[in-house]
């Protein structure tokens, strides 16, 4: 039995350590937080950029600048192929109920991203 303890206790600390040390490169389509995101690429990220919506609402004083809006340590999405453009028509048929994920094949990500590690 005691063997038995302590060598899933060994596994335990092995894996744990294994998946402290897994995170070596930056992966398409991946959720960082902004300072893993910098110490994973060597890169900083000094600007932020919003929707032309948002920033004809900060011009008219009606949000504040993107700046002020983010958390300290906010997200980064790495796009899986290239950072997308604003506006446009997205086309594709939707055959109806038997269709039945039709309107989520449009999004190659979910519009809203939520994790129970936000804070």
């Amino acid at each position: 039995m005691k063997r038995f303890v302590f060598v899933f206790v060994a596994l335990l600390v092995l894996q744990i350590l294994v998946m402290g040390f897994g995170l070596k490169e930056i992966k398409p389509g991946e959720y960082y937080n902004l300072s893993d995101y910098e110490r994973l690429t060597g890169k900083r990220i000094t600007k932020f950029n919003e929707a032309p919506m948002l920033k004809e609402m900060v011009e008219k004083g009606l949000l504040p600048p993107v700046e002020e809006r983010l958390p300290k340590n906010p997200l980064v999405v790495t796009p899986v192929k290239e950072i997308g453009q604003y506006g446009g028509t997205w086309r594709r048929a939707w055959y109806g109920f038997s269709d039945k994920w039709g309107p989520n094949k449009i999004c190659f990500e979910y519009p809203i991203f939520r994790s129970n590690a936000w804070k």
